[in-house]
């Protein structure tokens, strides 16, 4: 489609045409403006209609043929205001109707003034059907016929104080007579115009109202239209961002409509009190920019063939003309009305002239804007005849109606063509777009590339920062080892001090790993953070018993303050995770030991406004001012000491306080320091902690008295097996061993019996008739779930194909346990031992005293003392593994070797080193924080399952 452009630059100038194209331009205007001279005489040639003129104020009509128009020679009181009988009878004055006081060219009668017009009209016949109409009266005019007032236009003054103006046409009723003596009273002073513009005509008074009637409703529909269409304009111009010829085409609509309204005198009929002030300024206000502006809108749309200079000349002037018709009186503005109407003209003559060269030079929409122009040149030639008394025919408002409808059509085909050309260039724009996409993506997959090889080799980085950790972690740990039996072998003074000496530095070197250890892990991934239910007095006291005992080794006592609550008394539980939250405070503490020579360290903890806030306090030598900002750096050491023999205070790579920042800040909370140089530091943690009702924490946990009332008749057990034989064999173990044993033998009898209560052990055939094993376990696991239930549940799956790889692992994985079929009474009831375990386990015990000691009866102290031997190597070979599956970042085996320290701990009843370890095998990662805090818990449970032991060795004696 092609795209036409209305401001294209011209081929050649106007001075270069050729010359038959020259005067064919000239030609053609000059035939033009005779055709308008001609359309000017004959509206003065005929415009006067051929009825007889009074004479000495008398007019006698020799026919009754309406209307008739009152001109003539009329009797005239200049600055009088007489009565009928008041007028002179010898040689009165006269003067000719329609006319302006100040164009008579007589200096006796200025525009503004007052006087009397009388006339005695003669009818052939008498007639009671008659009305009178007056236009165009200057300012203001009271009606008097045979006698009696009858109409009053304003008031008729003698002074401008005096009178009060009013414009409009005066219609009334004439009473039944042949003979009508009509006086006239007016008076002009708030216009330079004054008298009678227009000759009073006589009709029926049904024809006046009905002329009366059409000119009312066609001015309104006009000055309807025109402000309908500007709005309407001027509202796609800016909602479409259209550019100026449309602004300024809908700026011509609503000016020409604001003048109808001042001309016309609209408002009257809606208010009659309406101020004809405004009125007036809104005539001359639409004078003076609607022609402007069409003017403005013509050069706009054909900037290289109309100059700009007259064209914005003259709409600058109109502007100002409309500033000064809103800021003065009338009878100062009106002044510019004649000169501005001839300006117009002289305007319109070379418009008229542009617009021919423009319909010659083939432009886009020139001849529609040739029409539009010679139309409103006419309109705008008839106006002015109109305003001269040249002419009586007033064609301007049909003019400016053609205008008006001609321009919606040819601001509907503008539209079309910007609307093309927009389309054209939204294409352009989708194409480079498209190519500006395909570029970015291209980048994209570069930096994708780029992103890539960075991860992996920060992969490699901390892969081979694993590797050299369990290299050096290796030979450490045999050094330490040697160091610690070196002690007590009667060294001498010097050689212990040496032998100390060498065990610091080793210790170091391992705090050093350690931390390199937990940051790569901090580097390599981000930790998924885990929110759970704990009791801030218990978690407190884990961490207070973990740290003790490295306190006590240097001489320091640590003083765990008990938690502050706000508005709680007893237990205060939070939602977190709370195995993050304790690695961060034990690095606090870990590091306040570490740098602390003497004095105490101390840990405060409090929670207020849903902020948990968490205190280390140490009596070390401080940190200076220049550390205070980059302390929480990643290598960045908190170097306290001036000495440098003084290798305590310097030891590590200063990873502790980054790893800590690092976890807090996953938490949404922040680190805070407050220290003094020799007068220690106070670490102080912040972290957004949720709390929870006791209730709603201890909802799966219950406390070592109800234990004590728990019976395993209470656990119930669902079998499930489409074989009675095999299902009765089941029931018959599981009722010995003291639990309550329920049989299905159906994936949906099992549902059924889930609905009808609680179950806490399941036992699944993997071959069901409607289903198998592993569907019904999710079906089961649904159920809970959509019953917004927290709710234990251990399932075992049984089946003939488990030793033979036949299952699926990804079905295998799902249940706690396996059963080999068939099931050996002796591995059932260790599976429901295992199950009962983990019911304790949750619910928060310890070691299960009670028990432990019947394990120990049944299997006796000798047999109990090879269970915990055998467990204490296997929880070692655990350790191994799983201390050199952190270092070399292997989540599954870490996984594997934590699931079988779970079971050995489970075999002497050591609960917390099960929860600890169920942790770590859960968890996307560890740190080494962890595992130093699993040991911790199984070196304390198995130092009381050996003191128990003992006791019951000493009772065996002592019987």
């Amino acid at each position: 489609m092609k795209i036409t452009d209305v401001n294209k630059p011209v081929p050649a100038s106007y001075w270069e045409l050729p010359k038959g194209r020259y005067w064919a331009i000239h030609t053609i205007t000059a035939l033009l403006l005779v055709v308008m001279c001609w359309s000017m005489l004959s509206g003065i040639l005929t415009s006067r209609p051929e009825n007889i003129a009074a004479t000495n104020g008398t007019l006698v009509l020799p026919s009754d043929t309406l209307p008739v128009a009152l001109r003539g020679e009329w009797h005239f009181a200049w600055h009088q205001l007489l009565s009928w009988e008041e007028f002179p009878e010898s040689s009165p004055t006269t003067i000719p109707v329609p006319s302006r006081w100040n164009r008579l060219g007589d200096d006796s009668y200025p525009g503004p003034g007052y006087g009397t017009y009388s006339l005695q009209l003669t009818l052939p016949n008498e007639r009671n059907d008659l009305g009178l109409k007056i236009k165009s009266i200057y300012r203001a005019a009271s009606v008097w016929v045979n006698g009696e007032p009858i109409k009053q236009l304003g008031k008729v003054g003698t002074s401008e104080e005096s009178e009060t103006p009013r414009d409009e046409t005066i219609l009334v009723p004439l009473p039944a007579a042949k003979t009508f003596n009509i006086l006239i009273q007016v008076s002009s002073f708030h216009h330079i115009d004054g008298g009678m513009a227009k000759a009073p005509i006589i009709d029926t008074w049904e024809n006046l109202m009905y002329e009366e009637r059409i000119r009312v409703a066609g001015t309104t529909v006009l000055s309807i239209s025109f402000l309908t269409l500007g709005i309407f304009v001027l509202f796609l111009t800016i909602s479409s961002r259209m550019d100026t010829v449309s602004l300024l085409l809908g700026s011509t609509f609503l000016f020409g409509g604001l003048r109808v309204l001042g001309v016309e005198k609209l408002f009257f009929y809606i208010d009659p009190e309406f101020s004809v002030e405004w009125l007036f300024k809104a005539e001359y206000i639409g004078m003076f920019l609607s022609a402007s502006s069409y003017l403005m809108f013509l050069q706009r749309l054909f900037p290289n063939d109309i100059k700009s200079l007259p064209i914005t000349g003259q709409f600058y002037l109109g502007v100002i003309g409309s500033v000064l018709t809103l800021l003065t009186p009338p009878l100062f503005y009106v002044h510019f009305r004649d000169p501005w109407i001839w300006l117009n003209m002289s305007t319109i003559c070379y418009l008229i002239f542009c617009m021919i060269r423009i319909v010659i030079l083939r432009r886009d929409h020139a001849i529609q804007v040739a029409a539009l122009t010679v139309m409103f040149a006419l309109a705008a030639v008839n106006e002015t005849l109109f305003y001269a008394r040249l002419t009586e025919t007033r064609l301007s408002n049909w003019g400016y109606v053609f205008v008006a409808v001609s321009s919606v059509f040819f601001l509907g085909a503008r539209i079309r063509t910007l609307i093309t050309a927009a389309m054209l260039r939204r294409a352009e724009l989708q194409q480079a777009v498209d190519t500006s996409t395909h570029e970015l993506k291209l980048r994209l997959d570069q930096l994708e590339e780029a992103r890539s090889e960075a991860q992996s080799a920060s992969y490699r980085k901390s892969e081979l920062m694993a590797i050299m950790s369990h290299e050096v972690r290796t030979p450490l740990g045999g050094l330490i080892g040697a160091l610690k039996l070196l002690q007590g072998n009667n060294l001498s003074l010097k050689q212990e001090k040496l032998r100390a000496s060498a065990e610091a530095a080793s210790q170091s070197l391992l705090d050093i790993v350690n931390d390199a250890l937990d940051f790569s892990s901090l580097d390599a991934k981000e930790k998924a953070l885990k929110s759970e239910p704990f009791e801030l007095g218990r978690w407190l006291g884990a961490i207070e018993s973990l740290m003790t005992i490295s306190a006590r080794d240097k001489g320091l006592p640590l003083i765990v303050q008990p938690p502050q609550f706000e508005q709680v008394r007893g237990e205060m539980w939070l939602q977190g995770d709370q195995q993050r939250l304790r690695q961060a405070l034990i690095n606090l503490i870990h590091n306040a030991i570490k740098f602390t020579e003497q004095g105490s360290i101390t840990v405060s903890c409090r929670y207020q406004r849903g902020q948990l806030h968490l205190a280390v306090t140490d009596t070390g030598p401080g940190i200076p001012e220049e550390k205070k900002v980059s302390i929480f750096q990643s290598f960045v050491q908190g170097k306290q000491s001036n000495n440098a023999n003084d290798t305590s205070r310097t030891r590590g790579v200063g990873l502790g306080l980054a790893i800590t920042h690092e976890i807090v800040s996953r938490m949404g909370g922040r680190v805070s320091l407050n220290s003094q140089l020799h007068h220690g530091s106070c670490f102080t943690l912040d972290v957004p902690l949720e709390k929870v009702t006791p209730d709603t924490a201890k909802s799966n946990q219950t406390s070592s008295a109800d234990y004590r009332r728990i019976t395993r008749s209470d656990y119930k057990v669902l079998v499930v097996d489409d074989d009675p034989t095999n299902t009765l064999y089941l029931s018959e173990i599981i009722e010995r061993a003291g639990f309550t044993c329920i049989a299905a033998h159906s994936g949906q009898e099992a549902l059924d019996q889930t609905e009808a209560q609680s179950i806490n052990i399941l036992i699944l055939d993997y071959h069901l008739p409607d289903t198998n094993g592993a569907a019904l376990h999710q079906q089961i696991l649904q159920y809970y779930a959509d019953q917004a239930c927290h709710h234990n549940l251990y399932a075992i799956l049984l089946s003939g194909n488990i030793d033979n790889g036949f299952l699926p692992d990804k079905e295998l994985n799902q249940f706690d346990n396996t059963l080999q079929k068939p099931a050996r009474p002796s591995t059932l009831c260790q599976l429901l031992d295992s199950a009962e375990r983990q019911f304790l386990l949750a619910r928060g015990i310890s070691i299960n005293l009670s028990a432990l000691q019947e394990t120990t009866e049944l299997l006796g102290q000798s047999g109990m003392q090879r269970v915990v031997q055998a467990a204490t190597g296997s929880v070692a070979e655990s350790f191994r593994m799983m201390y050199s599956a952190l270092e070399e970042q292997d989540q599954k085996t870490l996984a594997a070797s934590a699931h079988r320290l779970r079971s050995a701990a489970l075999t002497i009843h050591a609960s917390q080193t099960s929860q600890q370890a169920k942790f770590i095998e859960e968890a996307n990662d560890s740190f080494i924080r962890d595992l130093q805090m699993l040991e911790m818990f199984w070196e304390k449970e198995l130092a009381e399952v050996r003191q128990l032991i003992t006791r019951q060795q000493e009772q065996t004696t002592s019987a």
